[in-house]
């Protein structure tokens, strides 16, 4: 497992000079996915996965799969061409915080690669959950403006 951007790396090779799969910069990575091993990438914290490009080492059709924990977030099939990048847009789905990238039948008779470059993705939103002693005491807080209330109704129809 490698690290690199704040994400795990598992499975994955960093290949310099990968001219036929490369878009941008002067490093692409490639899947190691033989043998029916599939290829991770994951953070502790959420992400949306915007898109990326692939290109198949014997053209063959991958299957990109996100989670978030451990529910299956989307699964989508793209097919791999060797000419040369092809872009994939994920943009449309859910925030996961792991990918999970199979190539071909994702068994032992795998035995393809796939380059993949431009990796982008955007940070998923932090978004505050009330504790539950929060809620208690918000429920105890409720209930003593409650009683005042009744309280004082009962004041004014006694007067």
């Amino acid at each position: 497992m490698t690290t690199y951007g704040g994400f795990n790396w598992t499975n994955f090779f960093l290949l310099p000079g990968v001219y036929n799969g490369e878009v941008s910069g002067t490093h692409a990575v490639y899947t190691d996915c033989c043998m029916g091993i599939p290829t991770e990438v994951s953070r502790a914290t959420a992400f949306y996965f915007q898109s990326a490009y692939f290109t198949s080492y014997i053209g063959e059709t991958e299957r990109v799969q996100g989670y978030l924990g451990s529910v299956l977030i989307f699964d989508q099939a793209i097919n791999q061409v060797t000419a040369g990048p092809t872009f994939n847009d994920f943009s449309a789905f859910g925030a996961v915080d792991r990918l999970r990238i199979v190539s071909g039948a994702g068994d032992a008779s795998n035995v393809g690669n796939t380059f993949i470059d431009d990796f982008t993705y955007s940070d998923a939103p932090v978004t505050a959950t009330p504790e539950p002693a929060s809620l208690g005491l918000m429920a105890t807080g409720l209930s003593g403006v409650g009683l005042v209330y009744r309280r004082r109704r009962r004041k004014a129809t006694a007067a």
